[in-house]
């Protein structure tokens, strides 16, 4: 996977995502906070998506998002607890940067 550098000026939201997320018992703090996680790791995805592994309280959360016409603004498609993949992928990058 490879790790990439963005900024994020603004999380775009509306009732759509805001319902998808929640199927997967997730609401838009958590993901706002999983990206403010000190240890969140930004990966290229397929279609010019981004995913972000981050920590949000004692969850981890897997968020897809992509970038709109508007530099830096980005709308969630899809927030959920991490797969066992991911975890294993987070606490290894995540160990990187402790040592």
């Amino acid at each position: 996977m490879q790790s990439i550098e963005i900024v994020i000026i603004e999380l775009l939201w509306d009732d759509w995502n805001i319902e998808h997320i929640a199927r997967h018992d997730v609401v838009p703090d958590e993901v706002e906070l999983s990206l403010t996680d000190e240890h969140a790791v930004f990966l290229k995805a397929k279609e010019n998506r981004v995913m972000v592994l981050g920590r949000a309280g004692d969850r981890l959360i897997s968020t897809v998002m992509n970038e709109q016409a508007t530099k830096g603004q980005y709308y969630v498609i899809t927030a959920r607890d991490m797969s066992k993949k991911e975890r294993a992928f987070y606490r290894a990058q995540k160990g990187k940067h402790d040592e």
